[in-house]
């Protein structure tokens, strides 16, 4: 491991780690150095494709959970699995920058393998940084628009040792648009860490900004909920701000003057992960939520939303609320 690698590692708290061609890999290999083929492997139901995908790419058999707060899992959606005997492994996610609670899930959970993606999230010197204490492995991605916006590669750390030798002899490439792409990024590939960690500060700085800025918004409106309170805003990395609405009503008109304003936001997957044809032939175990939410969410950017904009779009959508706050 070289000293750029090292550097990194020290963010992530764990001692050794390695860069792959991208997060996706990453997450691959952390499965099959736990040997996940034929065993149950828990991720939440609203995440990545790619997540499932590579459960399914190592043989493992997926248990979809609908997390209960709507966003990242928590303990209490793992205390809802009924067959937790048989199922040890656990990808937990930090969805949309929003952080997962790993220490209380692994004070319940000590025997857990837990792979800990933080491809939305990055431990900054400004958040109390228990990343990589709680979990087994941690992986992230160098891809453009996440944090560590690098363009190519990413990176698994772990305090066990990352076996080359799987890399080299598991696939010596990877099928991808006619291209061969083997498993570990050559030197001349790795970008510097020193940029890597710039890049991340000076996104969060800016999503942490609009996030602010969001909240200022809908935390005055009575038809619309937050996932934290302001005093827990610089514990994310809001790469998403997301903002869940109670009536249709209320969501359809913030959804129209976000359009008429230009500002950007995202809704949810039309389809959930249980939803996907690629499940029709394979074993897959799916666990709803408790009470099913008859919220509305939606997930404004933060990096790409303009500052003046915003401001804009808040005296008219307060204007709008204004008997409503």
């Amino acid at each position: 491991m070289s000293d750029n690698e090292k550097q990194l590692c020290a963010y992530f708290n764990k001692q050794n780690g390695l860069m792959l061609y991208s997060g996706t890999l990453c997450l691959e290999y952390a499965l099959r150095l736990v040997k996940a083929n034929k065993r149950k492997v828990i991720i939440p139901n609203n995440v990545c494709y790619s997540v499932l995908s590579s459960v399914l790419q190592v043989g493992g058999i997926p248990v979809l959970i609908e997390p209960e707060n709507g966003f990242v899992l928590s303990v209490d959606d793992i205390k809802r699995l009924k067959q937790r005997d048989d199922i040890d492994i656990a990808i937990i996610v930090h969805y949309l920058g929003i952080k997962a609670d790993l220490r209380s899930i692994r004070s319940e959970y000590p025997d857990f393998i837990i792979i800990e993606d933080c491809a939305q999230f990055f431990p900054d010197k400004g958040t109390l940084n228990d990343i990589g204490i709680y979990s087994d492995y941690v992986i992230t991605s160098f891809g453009k628009s996440k944090l560590l916006g690098y363009g190519i590669g990413g990176m698994i750390f772990s305090n066990y040792d990352l076996d080359h030798y799987i890399i080299k002899n598991y696939v010596e490439a990877r099928e991808y648009e006619e291209l061969a792409y083997p498993y570990s990024l050559p030197e001349s590939f790795k970008p510097p860490v020193s940029k890597l960690i710039e890049i991340a500060r000076t996104r969060i700085e800016k999503q942490r900004k609009i996030a602010s800025l969001f909240m200022s918004i809908f935390e005055k409106i009575k038809t619309c909920c937050l996932v934290c309170e302001r005093e827990s805003l610089s514990l994310f990395s809001w790469n998403r701000f997301p903002v869940c609405v109670c009536t249709k009503e209320s969501f359809e008109i913030v959804v129209k003057t976000a359009k008429e304003n230009g500002i950007l936001f995202q809704l949810p997957h039309e389809k959930m992960l249980q939803e996907l044809s690629i499940l029709s032939s394979r074993e897959y175990y799916y666990v709803p939520s408790i009470k099913p939410s008859e919220m509305y969410y939606i997930f404004f950017r933060t990096k790409e939303n303009d500052m003046e904009r915003l401001l804009k779009w808040k005296k008219i959508l307060l204007g709008i609320f204004k008997n409503n706050i």
